[in-house]
C-alpha cells in the first residue's frame, strides 16, 4: 500500500493494521500524509486535548471562570451531532477499549448504590467521571484514520510541553517535612506522581513524533523531550524514573524507524536533562527504591503497603461492586480497621456513628 493510497481513504487506518506503521516511518509518508487535521471538529478536540493535558487554563482566572473546556466539550458535542460525515463509519463499540470503557461506567453507576456512600459516588460521577466518558467517546467516534490520530498525538505531546514548562518555571519545589528531598508541589491539578504518568505518556508520543518529523518540528520535539526529562526529576516521582528507564529501554530496541546514533544521542540527552533537572535529594530518594522495607511505605499506618492491605478488606466486605466510586477516603474514616487503634473521642466518635447510621449521606 502507497502513502497516497493511504491518504485517500478514509477508513484505511483500520485496514492497513500493522502495515500503517511501516508507511508511517517512511519519509514520503511524513510528508504528504501525516499532517494536523484542521477541519472545525478536530481542531476543537485538539484544543480541548491541549487544555485538559496542560491545564494551561487553571493559570490564568479569567480564563478559568468561562469554563473553556466545558464549552469546547458542548460544541464538539454539538458539531458531530449535526455533521456526522465527520465521524469514523466503524462502531466504536465493536472495539474492546471501548466495551470495556461502558462496562467501567456500569459498574461505576452500580457502586454508587451497593457502595457505602450513594450520594458520594453520584456526585463524583456527576462532577467528574462522566467527563471522561463523554470526552473518550468524543476522541473514538472522532478517530477516522492515521491523520486524525496524528492530530490528536502533537495536542497531547503540545499539551506536556506546556506543563512542562510549568513545572519548570511556574510551580515551585518545597522539601518534604523532616527530609532534606525536594519536589514539585502546588500543581493546580495533579500531584507529583500524577505529574510523573502524564510525562510517560508524554515521553513516548514525543518519540513517535520525533520518527516522522522534519525540520522545525523535529526541534520543537527535542526541545520538548529534554524538558520533559528535567519535569520528571522535578517531581521527585520513582515511579516516574523507573517509566523514564523503561521507556528509554523500549525507544533503545524497538525504534525501528530511526537510526541507532541517533537513538543513541537521544537516551543520552535526556539523562543529561534529568540529572540537570534533579533537585536535592533527587537521587537519594530513588536509591530507596532498592530497599523497599527502608521506606515508609512499607511500615507506615498510612503508607501504600498498608492502604493496600485495608483496600482488599474493603474489597471482601464489598465484593461485588466496591465501595464505591469515590468513597475510598470514607471506608478509610468508618469501616477502616485502623480507627481501632486510634483514639476515638469527641468529634471522630460521633462522625463515624453518624456516617455508620446513614451510610446513604
Amino acid at each position: 500500500m502507497s502513502a497516497t493510497s493511504l491518504r485517500a481513504r478514509p477508513g484505511s487506518f483500520e485496514r492497513a493494521g500493522g502495515q500503517s506503521a511501516r508507511v508511517a516511518a517512511s519519509p514520503a509518508f511524513a510528508d504528504e500524509a501525516l499532517r494536523i487535521v484542521r477541519d472545525p471538529l478536530r481542531i476543537l478536540l485538539f484544543v480541548l486535548t491541549v487544555l485538559t493535558v496542560s491545564r494551561l487554563h487553571q493559570h490564568y482566572p479569567v480564563l478559568m471562570k468561562m469554563r473553556p473546556a466545558l464549552l469546547l466539550v458542548i460544541a464538539a458535542t454539538g458539531y458531530a451531532y449535526l455533521n456526522p460525515r465527520f465521524l469514523t463509519r466503524a462502531n466504536v463499540l465493536e472495539f474492546w477499549p471501548m466495551r470495556l470503557l461502558v462496562l467501567l461506567g456500569v459498574l461505576a453507576c452500580c457502586s454508587a448504590v451497593f457502595g457505602i456512600s450513594l450520594g458520594s459516588t453520584a456526585s463524583f460521577i456527576l462532577s467528574d467521571y462522566v467527563k471522561t466518558l463523554v470526552y473518550a467517546f468524543l476522541l473514538a467516534v472522532s478517530i477516522r484514520n492515521v491523520r486524525d490520530l496524528f492530530t490528536l498525538v502533537w495536542a497531547y505531546v503540545i499539551g506536556c510541553g506546556i506543563l512542562a514548562f510549568f513545572s519548570l518555571f511556574i510551580f515551585g519545589i518545597t522539601r518534604s517535612t523532616g527530609s532534606d528531598f525536594a519536589r514539585l508541589s502546588n500543581l493546580y491539578t495533579y500531584d507529583s506522581n500524577d505529574l510523573g504518568v502524564m510525562m510517560m505518556m508524554g515521553l513516548s508520543l514525543t518519540l513517535l513524533l520525533l520518527v516522522v518529523s522534519r525540520g522545525a518540528k523535529r526541534g520543537l520535539l527535542l526541545l520538548n523531550l529534554v524538558a520533559i526529562a528535567a519535569t520528571v526529576a522535578r517531581s521527585g516521582s520513582r515511579g516516574g524514573f523507573l517509566g523514564f528507564v523503561a521507556v528509554g529501554v523500549a525507544a533503545l530496541v524497538l525504534a525501528n524507524g530511526m537510526s541507532v546514533p541517533r537513538r543513541m544521542l537521544l537516551l543520552i540527552a535526556a539523562p543529561i536533562a534529568l540529572a540537570l533537572g534533579a533537585p536535592a535529594g533527587y537521587w537519594k530518594q530513588m536509591g530507596t527504591v532498592l530497599q523497599p522495607k527502608d521506606d515508609y511505605n512499607y511500615s507506615a499506618v498510612d503508607g501504600r503497603k498498608a492502604v493496600a492491605q485495608r483496600g482488599l478488606g474493603y474489597m471482601r466486605q464489598y465484593p461485588i461492586f466496591g465501595v464505591g466510586m469515590n468513597n475510598f477516603a470514607r471506608a478509610e474514616c468508618t469501616i477502616s480497621p485502623k480507627l481501632q487503634t486510634l483514639n476515638r473521642t469527641g468529634p471522630i466518635v460521633s462522625s463515624t456513628a453518624r456516617q455508620r447510621t446513614f451510610p446513604w449521606r
